[in-house]
């Protein structure tokens, strides 16, 4: 009976890998880097109703390397130790309001911590960052006889801090819209028209803004702006062959200031004539 369909569905997995390897691309082959991974997933999906059905995921994740530089290797030995901790949530409700016209929403949280342990400069650098991002997002879908289009708003609120109070990232709070859509005019001829426009936001990863050496916390996200317009023919000739001829234009602008990458608190003094 319509409206009382009730389905249930749950998976979980479990994962664990170790590895430990030389690093030749640095100064000399003793240098060695060891890894640990460990993460657990899990979801469940339930089709409440035709009209309503969700779908909750979760998982944590657990990692672990150890980066070392002999003595004899660098004039500065090191032996850092990392461990990183991610939580991830997510949910999404999809609403099927009829059979050509589907609606979603869905929610996203994330937390990441990282730790580490070094020499006496690495620690004195080293910021203990805690990151907490929330995700929202709205779309919805129309499929009709010749004509559909996807449509969706997402909103990226990324906070971070510092267990030590120094300085962070700044907060950041995003929209990023897309549109797909594609028509085809006549009925019996396989031709598509088809376009598209995205805003895309990328956050820097833990190891681009907070790594010693490596990172700089004063990197800036990407931003990047798509957009596509496209024909496509297809034609099929019996049951086994067909043929497909696809033309488009587009343009990718990507927005960003330029920065130098190097680690602040690491970078060499100048020294300027006169």
């Amino acid at each position: 009976m319509a409206g009382e369909r009730i389905f249930l569905q749950f998976r979980a997995g479990l994962s664990r890998c170790s590895r430990k390897k030389g690093l030749r691309y640095f100064i000399t082959e003793r240098d060695r880097q060891k890894d640990r991974n460990f993460f657990f997933q899990g979801s469940l999906r339930q089709e409440v109703t035709d009209l309503y059905s969700y779908k909750i995921q979760a998982k944590y994740a657990n990692d672990y390397m150890n980066y070392v530089m002999p003595p004899e290797s660098t004039v500065q030995p090191m032996d850092n130790h990392y461990w990183q901790q991610e939580v991830y949530i997510t949910a999404a409700n999809l609403f099927a309001f009829t059979p050509w016209w589907t609606a979603n929403l869905s929610t996203d949280f994330q937390w990441n911590k990282l730790d580490a342990d070094g020499t006496d400069m690495f620690n004195a650098h080293f910021i203990e960052p805690r990151r907490y991002t929330l995700l929202g997002a709205i779309a919805t879908s129309v499929n009709l006889k010749r004509f559909s289009m996807q449509a969706s708003l997402l909103y990226t609120y990324v906070h971070d801090r510092s267990a030590r109070r120094m300085e962070t990232a700044p907060d950041k709070n995003v929209f990023s819209p897309t549109v797909i859509a594609s028509y085809r005019p006549f009925e019996k001829i396989g031709l598509d028209i088809r376009a598209f426009y995205k805003e895309i936001f990328r956050m820097p990863t833990f190891n681009d803004l907070y790594y010693v050496q490596l990172g700089n916390r004063l990197l800036k996200p990407e931003y990047a702006t798509q957009y596509n317009v496209g024909v496509v023919y297809s034609k099929r000739f019996g049951q086994r062959s067909a043929v497909d001829a696809q033309s488009y234009g587009g343009c990718l602008l990507q927005r960003g200031e330029r920065q130098d990458n190097r680690h602040p608190d690491l970078q060499p003094a100048r020294l300027d004539n006169g």
